[in-house]
Order: C-alpha cells, then structure tokens, then sequence
C-alpha cells in the first residue's frame, strides 16, 4: 500500500491559512528543486543535501521549542514504531549499506511487512533491523526523513518499550520537516519501509544474514 502524499491539511488542519501556505510553500520548493535535479539524474545528491537542511532546522527548531527535548545518543524508541519512506530515500539506504557492508535480517522484515499500526509496537518483530545492540542506528547518516522527525519530550523512561509496551510517550514533530517530506512524496509516493527495503533487496542481492 503507498500513500501518495503525506497530506498536510489531514495533520496540520489546527494550523492558520498563512501558516499552511507557508509549509506548501517549502513543499513546492522541494519538489521543483528535485523535479531539476531529476532530469540531472541527480536525486540521491539532491536528498543528501535536503537531509543536511533538514538537521539543521531540526537543531534550530529543538532549541526553540518550549519542551525540551530528552532523545540522547543510544534511546531507541522510535526506531519500534512503523515506519513509511520513498523509495528515494530506500535506494540512498542501499548505497550506504552496499559501502558499509551491512547485512540485515531477512525474516525479521518479512514479519514486519505483515504488521499494521495498531499491531505493530506490541510485535517482537518491531525493532528496526538497522538498529544496533547498544541502541544505534547503523545507517543513521542517511536514515529516512520520518526517523529525522521524532522527537520525544516526555520522561526517557517511557521510551523503554519492554516496560512500556503500549507507548507511553509524548513527541513533538517539526511542521518544516514534515512539509519537506511532503515535497519528496510529490515524486515518490511513499509506502511501508519495511516492505520497500526488502524488495530492493531481494533485487539487489546479497545483503541478509
């Protein structure tokens, strides 16, 4: 199943018309920007340089808000929870993985294709088969946009998904941030990753333990 675009009047109806017109507006500037660099050829370039904006505006928008924010080196619990990308961001991944020899569970991403929202954090299968044994993320330079954009606020203990298996969790996401992936999904809808990841796998060759 994909979805063809992330729908910010669906996330962000609380918002103000100028508010809204200017998240379109860096989403339409995102695709124009990559629709020119695709008739280069040149999206993985243009998606690495979007991802440096996009850490840097987090950064900016972390030390703006008025909640801080408690993720730190090693906590991992959005990398339990479902995740959707384009297949953009899943061929930069495959690049990275084919450069740094990383080798991923098949079968535990054949699991995770057959879950859905509602039952996917309380799977055994959930953790994200990138995510190391001390809570880090393999592939963290080129990670997908929503993995960029959680941001949790409330206690690190509630992050702890063994203790707290139904989520306990209050995050915050930036609205920027989300209108820049919005732009991405204008060429590239975007689906389960899980699911993306391994049929560009088994395409691939090669990179299952």
């Amino acid at each position: 199943m994909t979805i063809d675009r992330v729908g910010i009047e669906s996330i962000f109806d609380n918002l103000s018309k100028s508010q809204m017109d200017y998240l379109h507006t860096i989403s339409d500037n995102v695709s124009s920007q990559l629709n020119d660099y695709k008739k280069q050829n040149q999206e993985k370039a243009a998606l690495k340089q979007l991802h440096k904006i996009v850490d840097k505006n987090n950064e900016e928008f972390n030390k703006k808000g008025s909640m801080p924010v408690r993720c730190t080196k090693g906590c991992s619990h959005c990398c339990n929870i479902m995740v959707h990308s384009t297949q953009l961001e899943v061929d930069v991944i495959f690049d990275y993985m084919k450069e740094k020899r990383i080798k991923v569970s098949q079968k535990r991403l054949e699991e995770q294709t057959k879950l859905t929202v509602p039952t996917y954090f309380l799977s055994e299968h959930r953790r994200c088969v990138f995510l190391d044994d001390q809570g880090l993320c393999k592939v963290y330079p080129v990670r997908p946009m929503a993995c960029r954009n959680y941001f949790v606020v409330s206690d690190p203990d509630l992050c702890d998904t063994t203790k707290y298996p139904h989520g306990e969790t209050a995050s915050i996401m930036n609205y920027e941030t989300f209108a820049m992936h919005n732009g991405i999904a204008d060429h590239y809808p975007l689906a389960n990753f899980a699911l993306l990841l391994l049929t560009t796998l088994k395409k691939k060759y090669g990179f299952f333990l």
